[in-house]
């Protein structure tokens, strides 16, 4: 796959800056909008285009609710997320007091990319009427089995859901894997009502472990694509027709437990701490330290009416 020019502002002016290891592609500047992105894209293996992905099941099982059909791969990767999920949930009730501000239930709610759909079981909770859209098959089925969500198991298109249905759109560490983070946009302007909103959180390289650790920052791995920061966030939002309201960079809790496995892999030690297979395991609610490097970005954007 090699992207010719710059995916927020079509230049095909830019400038290599280094490679890392950890990426699919060089990490390239435009010289037009100074977006940093990946191109050409040289190793594709672990990008997400379009469609779902079944990962060899078979294409029946696309509205399956039923957790015998996960493979043990799958059962593995939603385990270790799950077992952080007190967690998850104290961050998606911290994201929605901050959406809150802008517009409050009752209304509908979309999240793309929801996986095991932790954030709509809080949205749900909160008052909103929930639908989700996530790629994999594995998280899907568990969303749907384990908090009896509707969740749609493929990507965004056009036609997935009916124009100007939602109140608000949410996408929590997405956009940094499309190929084409405008395209997106578009289509989930089109899917909000008038006055609607849409909340991305997106990685941010605006910092200074960035520029320290180079391509060795936590951000650089295998399938993401973009690098946003404040200014060129905001730009891919304004050229889709909406206007930021609001922007904060969100802390995360999290356990000891998964800060120590994640600094293990930061270090190439080997794995994190393995955790059972119990998908219905009681979430935890001691132990927890709350980190904020500012590398995480997120905004809130009103569909502009007048555009």
């Amino acid at each position: 796959m090699n992207r010719q020019c710059c995916p927020l502002c079509g230049s095909t002016d830019y400038m290599q800056l280094y490679r890392s290891k950890k990426s699919p592609g060089p990490l390239v500047k435009c010289a037009s909008c100074d977006f940093l992105f990946i191109c050409p894209i040289e190793d594709t293996k672990a990008l997400i285009e379009d469609g779902p992905v079944l990962s060899g099941q078979p294409i029946d099982l696309l509205n399956s609710s039923d957790l015998s059909h996960l493979t043990q791969w799958e059962k593995s990767l939603i385990s270790n997320y799950m077992s952080e999920e007190y967690a998850k949930r104290k961050n998606a009730q911290s994201a929605l007091q901050r959406i809150s501000c802008t517009i409050s239930p009752p209304g509908r709610l979309l999240d793309i990319g929801c996986f095991c759909g932790v954030f709509l079981d809080v949205a749900g909770q909160a008052g909103w009427t929930c639908q989700g859209v996530e790629p994999l098959l594995g998280p899907s089925i568990y969303a749907r089995s384990h908090y009896g969500l509707n969740v749609v198991t493929n990507t965004l298109s056009e036609d997935t859901f009916e124009q100007g249905s939602f109140d608000v759109i949410t996408s929590f560490q997405v956009f940094e894997h499309l190929v084409d983070p405008v395209r997106e946009l578009r289509i989930i302007n089109s899917l909000l009502k008038p006055g609607g909103i849409v909340v991305i959180e997106v990685p941010n390289l605006s910092v200074f472990a960035a520029k320290l650790f180079r391509g060795y920052h936590r951000h650089f791995v295998k399938d993401h694509l973009n690098f946003f920061n404040r200014r060129t966030l905001e730009k891919a939002l304004e050229d889709s027709g909406f206007l930021p309201v609001d922007l904060w960079y969100p802390s995360r809790l999290m356990t000891a437990e998964h800060l120590l496995g994640w600094l293990r892999r930061l270090t190439g030690n080997a794995g994190s701490a393995s955790h059972d297979e119990n998908l219905s395991r009681e979430p935890r609610a001691s132990g927890f330290i709350k980190l904020n490097f500012r590398d995480i970005i997120a905004v809130v954007a009103r569909k502009n009416i007048d555009a």
